[in-house]
């Protein structure tokens, strides 16, 4: 299996990645009706999320904040410029831009240098790029 990465780079050992079509219907229910007289549309487009989980390893909890945390911290910093690629043998090559990022130290004496991540993601262009 190739190794899954994020702007190039390898982001350690990842657990799942669960991919989520959005084809956004709204709906609009009658007052006071039946739920199958509901009126459907399907006017907003689709979209696809990511949510990446895994765990990242590093020598030291300082090298996985400077080899990890602020590398994806400085790509999400609202200084997302353009798209970047995901890439991942079940998604291939993706253009995204990150939603969401969270992280935690692992409290097991035995995993004082491990720390699980998620990082949420967005598949598309960004704006007025088309």
């Amino acid at each position: 299996m190739a190794d899954t990465t994020l702007n190039g780079s390898t982001i350690g050992q990842i657990d799942s990645v669960d991919v989520l079509k959005n084809m956004n219907v709204e709906e609009a229910p009658y007052p006071r009706k039946d739920s199958k007289l509901t009126k459907l549309f399907d006017f907003l487009g689709a979209t696809k999320g990511l949510v990446v989980s895994g765990v990242y390893n590093g020598t030291t909890i300082s090298s996985i904040k400077t080899n990890f945390i602020d590398v994806i911290e400085a790509i999400a910093d609202g200084f997302q410029d353009n798209t970047i690629e995901f890439y991942d043998d079940m998604t291939g090559t993706l253009n995204v831009m990150i939603q969401s990022f969270s992280y935690g130290r692992m409290t097991s004496k035995a995993s004082l240098s491990l720390v699980s991540y998620s990082i949420t993601l967005v598949e598309g262009v960004k704006g007025g790029q088309a």
